[in-house]
């Protein structure tokens, strides 16, 4: 339709001359949002009366697509900036994507991840850290898996923040209880047993003689060079895979930190 994908070029505009967005970033905002004017001119929808059941139908077929969990992250984004967009020029009288920011802020739960899943796949990853015919670097690679989950099941921070967290933000709080300060995506306080594992894994690491300086999650490797988002996503798929889980390719660190957080919410609910 004419007038979304004009909105569109209005909006991508904008990002080039009031954000002022790398070229690579553009292009990725440019990509998302052909995906979404393909889908909405194929059920004749203008963006002006895009409500917020469409927005959880688009969200449905990208998690069917076959994309990978980052492609779709940078589509959903697109959505949300793209309606802000409207809203703020008087394009469209209200924002059908406060649903996604709630479910974003929720954990974007999967339903067909179970909380008993999760819960194997962080015991899984934590008895293989602690075996003893593991070499060093085997056990290091299963602690900092163990870690990383715990840290993103015991925290609100976005996936892309725990995956770079600095190794300054770790501070004492007492003598004996470290704890992570908070960042601008949401409170960083890992529970006791998510400082724990990050101990272990900082230990293990250390063993195999990789030690970092600036990273909480870095390279076995190359304690210089943080974890990436790939990688992240990887190791998740590895662990769901070790403990034995069915199509481990559906287990990311935001279905984990939801079939958690769901379980944890049915019980006060019920309490």
């Amino acid at each position: 339709m004419k007038e979304n994908h004009e909105i569109g070029a209005r909006w991508l505009m904008s990002l080039t001359t009031e954000r002022r967005i790398s070229n690579a970033t553009l292009q990725l905002r440019a990509d998302g949002l052909g995906c979404f004017l393909d889908w909405l001119e194929s059920r004749q929808l203008g963006l002006a009366s895009v409500t917020s059941e469409d927005v959880v139908d688009y969200i449905s077929h990208l998690g069917l697509s076959g994309l990978q969990p980052p492609d779709v992250r940078h589509r959903r984004i697109v959505v949300r900036a793209l309606h802000r967009f409207t809203r703020g020029w008087k394009l469209a009288g209200v924002d059908p994507t406060t649903a996604l920011t709630e479910q974003d802020r929720a954990g974007d739960t999967s339903p067909d991840v179970r909380r008993e899943e999760a819960e194997a796949v962080i015991d899984t990853a934590h008895e293989l850290a602690d075996r003893p015919d593991f070499n060093p670097y085997e056990r290091a690679l299963h602690a900092r898996r163990a870690a990383f989950l715990e840290t993103v099941c015991s925290t609100d921070v976005p996936i892309g923040d725990v995956v770079r967290f600095p190794k300054e933000m770790l501070r004492p709080v007492t003598l004996t209880e470290p704890v992570l300060r908070r960042t601008s995506g949401g409170d960083a306080f890992p529970s006791e047993r998510a400082m724990e594992s990050i101990r272990r894994w900082h230990r293990l690491a250390a063993s195999w003689g990789s030690i970092s300086e600036r990273w909480v999650f870095h390279a076995i490797g190359d304690g210089k060079r943080p974890l990436t988002r790939q990688g992240a996503y990887i190791d998740v798929r590895a662990a769901a895979a070790a403990a034995g889980l069915s199509h481990p390719e559906r287990i990311t660190p935001l279905t984990m930190r939801g079939a958690m957080a769901a379980r944890d919410r049915e019980l006060t609910d019920q309490s």
